[in-house]
């Protein structure tokens, strides 16, 4: 039903505010004389100043019986349509009746300003805070809903009881909801709250606004019927409905910020309470300054350090302070406008209250000259230091309120450990310290792996994520929070598929996503300061996932080295005992056998001689392999026998068919190392292009240009994206044989590029300086 209304409630709100204004500032006079309705039925001149153009023909105390001959009713047009620039006034005066010609500004004058325009702004801002509550508010969301209609009520009421004093027409419609704010007032104390009040409290509220709307068909009442008639229910029972409602809404927000107060001080330290001081301090930063800023003083020392029109627009705080506390969640730049704008108004007012407290004081305590500025000068220098010194306690006061206790501290100490020790395990532990220190009962840390899948390395709380390929993850690069006017309607389909997730980080590196962090809902929402923080995190810990990533492939590097290495040992043993070690047994028991008969048969001797050696002969042919399987002789032939020579035993091997240019002086010379490099960075590139690229034809360039030996490989197949990735990707996807070549050439103090081959292909260039490397 509320929620149903909110539409209705704003276009009617709205006709009203427009129609009472345009008829405030455009059809009524403006005058420069003070009035009321007293006893609430009857105009009365309360003060005439001596600059009034009234002076001479209006008294104080006199009662205004006919306007241009019509009587005078509350309620009703008092000045007839179109406007004149004088009225004749039947005024009773000291039980005489008296006509007056009284003369009325044409324009609005200061006192027609100060009595009308502040009242606009305020009712009007009032009426823009609670629609724009009842806009957002959801169906579920009583207590926005409350607050809005409870904000736009206000706004119509009291522009509209305001402007029955200037004889707006048809402005008492409002008057049954005179008393029912006031209940709504001392209902916002117990708000925001996230449990239902008790029954008995409920019980209660249902009683007063029984009362309240009882009170406010009496109004109705009363203006609908007893004011044309020139009465009031003041003359019947000596009670002034106008002063009762005025009594009531004040009692009903002095009891409603008891209330709150109470509420608070019994709280445990939660996000609950920390909201309830907010408020607090937001009124107190409303009322506080009118009472002892302008009332009091206006009472006490004719004087108002704060001005009316300003203390008037501080109650602005009021409804302010209750839509940030309802829709701060998931808006971020909501903290910063908020608590910026609370230190600027805080700061301003301290230095107002010293500023013109100290002027009074020094203008009428001491014998100052009226016409001097010294005074003023003087407060000057006190007000200057208050700005600068108290700014920095003021806003360490307003940053606690909005954001509480910062986990700042904590930063180094990530920092420290991941350095120190960049293992996955240290991840778990920064992800559980950071869920224990916001309170949050989940959280999830993913970051991608060699294979392109995204996986979860750390979590906290019975979190269950499924291995997700990158490819079809829709990457972000800003956090993703929910809000608190559509929470489970997210964009993302990652807070789609994960309701628990209430704020989602990326994880970038180098411009792109590799991974990211959620955390659902903690004690409260997520505020800007507390985002921000764990941005910085996320930056640490994305430059950490790379030292992890180095550390963990260099650890599986080193497992799988050694397991290369058990192996090569293996194979060797294998093929030195399988063969050659059992052939030479073979052939020693033959040559035992002929030596312990040498002359038995010697043509048998002879003859198995001939087979042992060529036997010997084969064995020593498989060492020779074996050896050069472990250490090329080829190498120290220089580079330019190295490349004819691989790509002679490629084509053999595999018939892949190699084109071989080179183009060195036959007097070149180079030291072993580089021939080494040369030698391990072709074979890895022709055995990339065996395995990987199903090419047709290979082309394998040698040659020396400007003191720099270039090897070229070059061929037509499918290519691939190795140039885009650096050092840590490429091991961290596991590409070990292509990192052996780039550490190759970073030995030789050169460079290995990845090219691509127009129009197919890859192109492998090795550049190498030969200042250092020849002999």
């Amino acid at each position: 039903m509320l929620h149903r209304c909110k539409v209705a409630v704003s276009v009617i709100t709205a006709v009203f505010l427009i129609y009472v204004n345009v008829y405030m500032w455009g059809l009524t006079p403006f005058t420069d004389f003070e009035f009321y309705w007293r006893p609430d039925s009857q105009l009365v001149i309360r003060y005439v100043p001596a600059e009034s153009v009234a002076v001479g023909l209006l008294e104080t105390g006199d009662l205004v019986e006919a306007v241009e001959g019509m009587p005078v009713y509350r309620g009703q047009a008092v000045y007839p349509l179109p406007l004149q620039t004088s009225y004749l006034l039947t005024v009773e005066r000291n039980g005489e009746m008296v006509d007056v010609d009284v003369p009325f500004l044409k324009q609005p004058g200061a006192l027609a300003i100060s009595y009308r325009l502040p009242m606009s702004i305020l009712t009007l801002a009032f009426w823009v805070v609670g629609i724009v509550i009842l806009y957002f508010a959801q169906q579920d969301n009583i207590v926005a809903l409350y607050i809005g209609y409870l904000f736009a009520l206000t706004s119509v009421v009291t522009l509209g009881t305001h402007s029955t004093i200037l004889s707006v027409p048809g402005a008492w419609a409002w008057r049954p909801f005179l008393y029912v704010i006031g209940v709504g007032y001392l209902y916002l104390g117990f708000l925001p709250r996230t449990k239902p009040l008790s029954t008995r409290i409920q019980r209660l509220f249902k009683l007063l606004h029984g009362i309240a709307l009882g009170l406010g068909m009496v109004a109705l009442w009363e203006a609908a019927v007893l004011f044309p008639q020139g009465r009031s229910v003041a003359e019947a029972v000596g009670v002034s409905l106008y002063d009762l409602a005025l009594l009531l809404n004040g009692l009903g927000w002095l009891l409603g910020f008891v209330v709150l107060v109470i509420r608070t001080w019994q709280m445990k330290p939660t996000y609950e309470r920390q909201q309830n001081i907010l408020l607090i301090f937001l009124i107190g930063l409303a009322v506080i300054p009118v009472v002892f800023l302008t009332l009091l003083p206006r009472v006490l020392l004719d004087v108002a350090f704060l001005p009316f029109p300003a203390a008037i627009l501080l109650f602005l705080l009021v409804p302010v302070g209750y839509f940030f506390v309802i829709y701060r969640r998931g808006f971020l730049g909501l903290d910063i406008l908020f608590s910026r704008t609370v230190i600027f108004i805080t700061l301003a007012l301290a230095m107002v209250a010293v500023y013109a407290s100290g002027l009074f004081l020094l203008q009428h305590f001491l014998p100052f000259n009226n016409q001097t500025n010294t005074p003023a000068v003087l407060m000057f220098l006190p007000t200057l230091a208050l700005s600068i010194y108290s700014s920095r306690p003021i806003n360490k006061l307003v940053h606690g309120l909005f954001f509480g206790w910062q986990i700042d501290h904590t930063l180094p100490v990530f920092t420290a450990a991941l350095s120190s020790k960049p293992e996955i395990a240290t991840l778990e532990t920064v992800v559980k310290s950071l869920g224990s220190e916001l309170h949050s009962a989940k959280a999830l840390l993913v970051l991608n792996n060699e294979e392109g899948y995204l996986l979860a390395v750390a979590h906290l709380g019975g979190v269950d994520w499924k291995p997700l390929p990158l490819g079809v993850f829709i990457p972000f690069f800003t956090p993703l929070l929910r809000t608190a006017i559509r929470p489970h309607q997210a964009l993302h389909p990652l807070l789609q598929a994960n309701e628990w997730m209430e704020l989602v980080l990326p994880i970038m590196v180098r411009g792109e996503q590799v991974g990211f962090w959620a955390f659902s809902r903690p004690d409260g929402y997520f505020n800007a300061e507390q985002v921000r923080f764990l941005e910085r995190v996320a930056e640490i810990i994305a430059v950490s996932s790379e030292a992890i990533y180095l550390f963990e492939s260099s650890r599986k590097q080193s497992l799988q080295l050694l397991a290369v290495q058990d192996a090569e040992r293996k194979r060797l043993a294998s093929m030195l005992h399988d063969s050659p070690l059992q052939t030479m047994m073979f052939v020693t028991h033959k040559i035992h056998a002929v030596a312990a008969d040498p002359c038995a048969c010697q043509d048998i001797a002879a003859v198995s001689l001939r087979e042992q050696v060529q036997t010997l002969q084969k064995t020593m042919t498989e060492l020779r392999e074996i050896c050069v399987g472990l250490y090329p002789p080829i190498i120290e032939l220089g580079p330019t026998l190295v490349v004819t020579e691989v790509c002679r035993q490629f084509e053999t091997d595999f018939g892949l068919p190699i084109e071989v240019e080179v183009d060195i002086e036959k007097t070149f010379r180079s030291s072993e190392v580089l021939a080494t490099a040369v030698y391990r960075v072709l074979v890895e590139a022709l055995n990339n292009v065996v395995k990987h690229a199903s090419a047709t034809r290979v082309v394998v360039s040698l040659y020396d240009e400007a003191g720099w030996l270039h090897l070229v490989v070059a061929d037509d197949g499918v290519g691939n994206s190795l140039s885009n990735l650096s050092l840590s990707d490429l091991i961290r996807r596991q590409h070990l044989g292509v990192v052996g070549m780039v550490e190759w050439a970073k030995q030789m103090k050169g460079q290995l590029l990845f090219e691509e081959n127009w129009p197919k292909g890859t192109r492998i260039r090795l550049q190498m300086p030969l200042e250092e490397q020849v002999v």
